[in-house]
């Protein structure tokens, strides 16, 4: 199963803001927070219990001064298609979910089961590179 790294996410955040814009004071909170994460991800053996965990607390812990909710979806996705999975939603629904998780509307088995009803495995993915 691939791992990610706190090198990684902050390299998916920086393109994002760099792509799609954002706040320009200097982009991390806390890289404490992102090791945690990561080091929590990668003790999981289910990817969509590492895929939940992921979603939930790289919104909620707010290590990024913005982007968080924008860089914990793609850093998911990431992970999944990496792992031979594509996540099937709708904009409208993952804007949904991920506005559910920072208002803390949602538990993270919620969010878990989200991921199941959308996540399909797809045959000959190409393996993405984290940074």
């Amino acid at each position: 199963m691939t791992e990610i790294s706190t090198k990684s996410i902050i390299d998916i955040h920086n393109r994002i803001i760099k792509e799609f814009g954002g706040d320009s004071t200097p982009g991390i909170l806390s890289e404490g927070n992102i090791d945690f994460i990561v080091f929590e991800v990668d003790r999981k053996k289910d990817l969509f219990e590492k895929g939940a965990f992921m979603l939930c607390n790289l919104i909620t812990s707010h290590p990024f001064v913005d982007g968080n909710k924008r860089t914990a979806f793609q850093t998911t996705n990431l992970v999944f298609r990496n792992n031979g999975y594509f996540i099937f939603a709708k904009d409208d629904d993952v804007e949904d979910c991920l506005l559910k998780i920072a208002s803390y509307k949602c538990t993270e088995k919620e969010v878990k089961s989200w991921l199941k009803k959308r996540a399909r495995k797809v045959k000959n993915t190409i393996q993405l590179q984290f940074s």
